[in-house]
């Protein structure tokens, strides 16, 4: 520990994994229905979700050409992901060729959806929701339809168009 002399006080200096586990573990300390929060077991039922039957689902394409992945990240998503890595001092990846990199795009999915659940936190709180917590089928509602087209439909994912990935993820994240 370091004193800082220009306001007296101490300063810890952290090593950059060390902060973002910490990031992560915020992230997912906003959500208690979701146990543990974004985790391996989530994002490999949002791969399925958005291109489970692809042969090769890191090479995948939807929406016109404007998805990618086995995630099906848009271009956008991906720069709101590099904001934030920026942001936290963090290396960055350019969408192309990037987006069909299993490695890198399950790390920027992973941030996303964190980002979901943050903006839905948020949401939660300024609206004061209190009877319901935040669910796994909310915070992939908010990725699938973006965070804005959630809200569009008040936040309630048995409004989501597509309710059999909702009965997915619930059955896939109960067990």
């Amino acid at each position: 520990m370091k004193i800082d002399i220009t306001t007296n006080r101490s300063v810890m200096h952290r090593d950059n994994k060390v902060l973002a586990l910490i990031i992560i573990a915020t992230l997912a300390a906003l959500s208690p229905a979701m146990g543990e929060g974004i985790n391996g077991k989530f994002i490999a039922v949002v791969a399925h979700l958005e291109s489970g039957g692809e042969l090769f689902p890191d090479r995948a394409v939807g929406d016109g050409g404007d998805s990618n992945g086995a995630y099906q990240i848009k271009a956008e998503a991906w720069e709101c992901c590099n904001k934030w890595l920026r942001a936290n001092n963090h290396k960055t990846w350019a969408y192309k060729p990037f987006v069909n990199d299993p490695t890198i795009s399950h790390y920027y999915c992973k941030i996303y959806l964190s980002l979901k659940l943050r903006e839905l936190g948020n949401y939660w709180r300024d609206n004061k929701i209190k009877d319901r917590s935040i669910t796994y089928m909310d915070v992939y509602a908010a990725y699938n339809m973006g965070f804005r087209g959630y809200t569009k439909i008040g936040c309630d994912f048995r409004r989501h168009p597509f309710q059999k990935k909702m009965e997915y993820i619930r059955a896939q994240m109960s067990r």
